[in-house]
């Protein structure tokens, strides 16, 4: 990496005898420490959406480095070197019109994205568009993010917002989200996102509270006994006694007090007598 230090010249008057140089602090310029963008890819994947992003690391790279204050000749250097094989080879076979210099950057790139865009069919990406519903197991960031990469083709410009809002309405999974957002009056896309958003957090939590109540009543049902089997209804017989008060066998403790055993006895011996 190099670097360049360039110090300020001393200001006027400060080599005076008696006085001491006045220099202000060294100033740091930094060289080559930007990298290139990474070569667009033409032929892989999304070539309007690959050249959308490349050319934002353009852009910002032309500023960083200063780029865009270098002779056209250099700018023109610097672009074919990182543009990458694909946009090579188109820019090989595009046909410049009369008057336009094949080596301005500034020319190449929109005669480029002319070309690019003039490759995807708008009708096409609106169908794709608005047939996109959030999937089975599919999170709502998720599927946000997905029909927000898909508006980018559709060329909606100043109806963007409000057709993505209307496109979470009626793509979400829950019709009770649905519904709350339909009951909203002057619902717009922040307002739309925020709800979804917060609708699937509390689905979630709800969920979880769920499933810790179902777990902690599986720990208490598999400590109790469970009274309908055959080894406890035996081990259960197995254990009663005979009673010398009711005549009936039943576990030991689980007869009549001696008080109520006498009580009843002297009302059957008062009927019979």
């Amino acid at each position: 990496m190099a670097m360049k230090v360039k110090e300020a010249e001393d200001t006027p008057g400060s080599s005076a005898v008696g006085a001491s140089p006045m220099l202000s602090h060294p100033t740091f310029v930094l060289q080559g420490v930007v990298p290139l963008p990474t070569p667009l890819k033409l032929k892989d994947g999304d070539a309007k959406d690959n050249w959308r992003r490349w050319k934002q690391f353009w852009e910002s790279y032309q500023v960083v480095s200063g780029l865009n204050t270098q002779p056209k000749d250099y700018r023109f250097a610097t672009f074919i070197t990182s543009v990458g094989h694909d946009a090579l080879d188109l820019y090989d076979t595009i046909q410049f019109e009369p008057g336009q210099d094949k080596r301005d950057v500034d020319i190449i790139l929109r005669v480029m994205e002319d070309h690019i865009m003039g490759l995807v069919n708008t009708t096409y990406e609106r169908f794709l568009f608005n047939k996109r519903d959030q999937q089975p197991g599919e999170s709502f960031n998720d599927y946000l993010m997905t029909l927000k990469g898909m508006i980018r083709t559709c060329e909606y410009r100043v109806m963007a917002d409000e057709l993505l809002r209307d496109r979470i309405i009626c793509g979400i999974k829950e019709d009770m989200v649905r519904k709350t957002l339909l009951q909203k009056r002057n619902l717009t896309l922040a307002m739309c996102i925020d709800m979804c958003r917060m609708a699937e957090v509390a689905t979630k939590q709800v969920k979880s509270i769920a499933e810790t109540d179902t777990s902690m009543v599986q720990v208490v049902r598999k400590h109790e006994p469970d009274t309908h089997s055959k080894g406890y209804v035996k081990k259960q017989e197995q254990r009663q006694v005979n009673c010398n008060y009711c005549g009936k066998r039943h576990l030991r403790g689980r007869t009549l007090s001696f008080k109520t055993f006498r009580r009843r006895q002297q009302k059957i011996r008062y009927y019979k007598s």
